[in-house]
C-alpha cells in the first residue's frame, strides 16, 4: 500500500533531518498516519504485517486510545505523531 510506504520514507528521513517543533511533525506525518488509523481491521493487519513500525505504531496506538496522550501540552494529533518519533529514535 502506498501510504505504508510513503510514512515509512518519512520515518526514516527523520533519522537524517531536524525534526521541527511538533506542529512541523504533524504537517509532515499526519496524513499518511490517519489514513492507517482508518483503514478496516483486516486491511491494517494486511498492510502491517512486516511493517517495520508496526511494533511504534501499535504502542502509539495504545498510548492514545480513549483520548489519551503520550505529550500533554499538545494537541492529540500533534502528541500521535511526535509520539512515533520519540518511540522509534529514543
Amino acid at each position: 500500500m502506498e501510504t505504508i510506504y510513503r510514512l515509512t520514507e518519512k520515518i526514516d528521513n527523520y533519522a537524517n533531518i531536524p525534526w521541527g517543533n511538533d506542529d512541523d511533525v504533524r504537517a509532515v506525518l499526519w496524513d499518511d498516519l490517519d489514513d492507517l488509523r482508518n483503514l478496516l481491521p483486516e486491511q491494517k493487519e494486511n498492510v502491517m504485517r512486516d511493517w517495520k513500525y508496526k511494533d511504534t505504531y501499535d504502542c502509539t496506538v495504545k498510548a492514545h486510545e480513549n483520548g489519551g496522550k503520550t505529550f500533554e501540552l499538545l494537541t492529540w494529533q500533534n502528541s500521535f505523531c511526535l509520539a512515533i518519533l520519540f518511540m522509534y529514535y529514543h
